[in-house]
């Protein structure tokens, strides 16, 4: 070794050699991770009502998250025919198909949702007669995530529909699974 060179320490510092971790998933509500990414199902069932319907509460999305923001294909109801009684001067179901956006609210397992497309009303009397119209629908998602990419859901959302000149209102409640 040259005179006045310092010796050379052949391990490099460990923030230099180790290979950088892949950054870690956020963690939610419950402390577990959470992944939103890539394809989106949900489906649920429970009980919803409204000044003038009340029975099964049905809620199905399908479609796609990049970057947290969800795009999904809504299909969501709440039907009284035959289910917790039917007033016969009211519709038997309020609902309908709709475009959805989703995206997290303070945690990467409630998510908030809100939707607008095609809504309408069913006459279940001889056949089922249907009317179409408007639908929004909107609400929140509480997920356990079982695995970062999915688990059991409880939903709450409500809905507006206006067919025939009508206006609906229905506030649902649902437990049911999601593939974040």
């Amino acid at each position: 070794m040259p005179a006045g060179a310092a010796p050379q320490d052949a391990t490099a510092p460990a923030s230099q050699s180790a290979p950088k971790a892949a950054s870690a998933l956020p963690l939610g509500l419950w402390g577990l991770p959470v992944k939103l990414q890539g394809f989106h199902l949900q489906i649920g069932f429970g009980i919803g009502g409204g000044p003038d319907t009340s029975g099964l509460f049905h809620s199905m999305e399908i479609g796609y998250t990049f970057k947290g923001h969800t795009v999904a294909m809504l299909h969501t109801f709440i039907q009284n025919k035959g289910i917790l009684g039917t007033d016969d001067s009211e519709p038997d179901l309020i609902g309908g198909w709709m475009v959805e956006y989703k995206h997290p609210l303070f945690f990467p397992d409630l998510v908030y949702k809100v939707a607008i497309g095609l809504g309408g009303i069913h006459e279940q009397e001889g056949g089922i007669k249907a009317y179409p119209g408007i639908g929004v629908s909107y609400g929140l998602d509480l997920n356990l995530p079982l695995h970062p990419r999915f688990g059991p859901t409880l939903t709450l959302a409500g809905m507006n529909v206006t067919a025939r000149g009508q206006h609906h209102f229905g506030v649902g409640c649902a437990l049911g699974f999601t593939v974040f």
